[in-house]
Formats: C-alpha cells, structure tokens, sequence
C-alpha cells in the first residue's frame, strides 16, 4: 500500500480522530496531574 491509499483509507483516518480523541479526554481529566498535563499541551 502506498502513503496516498494509506492517507486515504477511511478505517485509518477514523481511528487516528478517535486516538486523538481519547487522548485529548485523557488530558481533560488529568489537569491536576501538573505533569500529564504539561505533556498534553
């Protein structure tokens, strides 16, 4: 598979948006944790 299908593979797009989502929640409830947050920024 080349770099441009892979781009363009719909399953990958979606499960790199809900990777970055969880993460993003990760952080959300990690802002007292000083360090986790600084990581998140």
């Amino acid at each position: 598979i080349n770099k441009a299908e892979e781009l363009n593979d719909p399953s990958k797009t979606l499960e790199a948006t809900e990777n970055a989502m969880i993460f993003l929640e990760t952080c959300e409830s990690d802002k007292e944790n000083l360090e986790t947050f600084t990581a998140c920024n």
